[in-house]
């Protein structure tokens, strides 16, 4: 695998990190971020694994690619500022259950779908290409889950306004991506 499809791989799973970085700041139970930090693994993989089986020509996609992709974001925002009204309603705040939070992953995968897409017929392996995007998505999901988690642990419990503007902050990137 060349150092440049690495490269690719990096950048791909950027917005795992930082919607990652966005849910862990609701701080969930460590169980629920491991298998949020998977299921980003796996959107990833497989997203990438079915553009490149070339199922769907690049010039048939880029139509509906556009649209669709500022469909998904603009979810992605709207779901990630309702969890953390969900968070700031938990008492505690530290181990609460986060219901939706796996559409994320799925929603953030096309990116994988599209860059998988335009590298249908490459030359490499799509197999271990899939595989270590996967990895360098779920490992960088994993790495946003613990440092918003780490994050919300150091605010107060009551300063909302902090943390929504911080997570307005996380959106506003991930807009930008």
């Amino acid at each position: 695998m060349s150092l440049s499809l690495l490269f690719v791989g990096a950048l791909l799973g950027m917005d795992s990190l930082v919607a990652g970085t966005a849910l862990g700041m609701v701080r969930p139970a460590r169980v629920q971020q491991s298998r949020l930090a998977l299921a980003f693994a796996l959107c990833d993989g497989l997203g990438y694994a079915l553009g490149s089986a070339g199922f769907l020509p690049a010039s048939a996609a880029s139509r509906w690619f556009e649209p669709l992709g500022i469909l998904l974001i603009a979810g992605y925002a709207a779901l990630v500022l309702a969890l953390a009204l969900w968070g700031q309603r938990s008492v505690e705040g530290a181990g609460t259950a986060l219901p939706c939070a796996f559409v994320v992953p799925l929603a953030l995968s096309l990116d994988n779908f599209v860059a998988g897409v335009a590298h249908a017929g490459a030359g490499s392996s799509a197999v271990a290409t899939a595989l270590a995007f996967s990895a360098a998505s779920g490992g960088l999901a994993w790495a946003g889950l613990l440092a918003g988690a780490a994050f919300a642990h150091r605010l107060p419990v009551r300063d909302h306004w902090l943390r929504a503007g911080a997570l307005a902050v996380l959106v506003g990137v991930t807009l930008c991506h």
